[in-house]
């Protein structure tokens, strides 16, 4: 969980997240959380310094929605780090040819909305209030996370993915694609 490493160092530190479950796992570990969703965050007008978002938005189908809130809740200058799964990736390619599994007894993945989006969808999908700054790549080379697994395999999938994570070209190739945008 990203806000357990986040909240340590930030003068405040909130998460949020629609399940109950997830909700009380977090309060366990003496996270701040509270229940919402991504397209009607729970936050006054201006709140955050920085917001991210990641595992989430491939995950909404009011992905406009969602990223206006992204802006409302941010103050003016503030920044936005936001993952989106990528169509151009290794990863999409794999994810369309394997078998549907299961992400519960009762659920495969192929019963949960996923969108796979280019770059260009992503800059669609911004409000004016919103300027795309970067584009980072993740899981550019790995095929699959269990790849990491496999020591020395590991150590050079380690290697090659930090290299390949900031190129102009390598990036947009990544499995996940962040952006990163300011308020204006």
């Amino acid at each position: 969980m990203i806000l357990k490493e986040i909240a340590p160092v930030a003068r405040h530190a909130v998460g949020i997240d629609i399940s109950r479950g997830m909700l009380g796992q977090a309060h366990d570990r003496g996270l701040e959380v509270v229940e919402g969703s991504a397209t009607a965050l729970p936050f006054a007008d201006g709140s955050f310094d920085f917001v991210y978002s990641f595992k989430v938005l491939a995950h909404v189908e009011g992905i406009h929605q969602a990223l206006e809130e992204v802006s409302r809740v941010l103050r003016p200058g503030g920044q936005a780090a936001l993952e989106f799964y990528n169509r151009h990736s290794l990863r999409y390619l794999i994810k369309r040819l394997k078998k549907p599994h299961k992400v519960s007894d009762e659920t495969t993945d192929d019963q949960v909305f996923t969108r796979y989006d280019r770059l260009a969808d992503v800059r669609g999908y911004l409000p004016p209030s919103l300027a795309l700054e970067d584009v980072r790549g993740v899981r550019v080379l790995t095929p699959f996370a269990q790849a990491h697994r496999v020591p020395l395999v590991s150590t050079a999938l380690a290697w090659a993915e930090h290299q390949a994570r900031d190129k102009r070209l390598t990036a947009r190739l990544g499995g996940f694609l962040v952006v990163i945008c300011r308020k204006l």
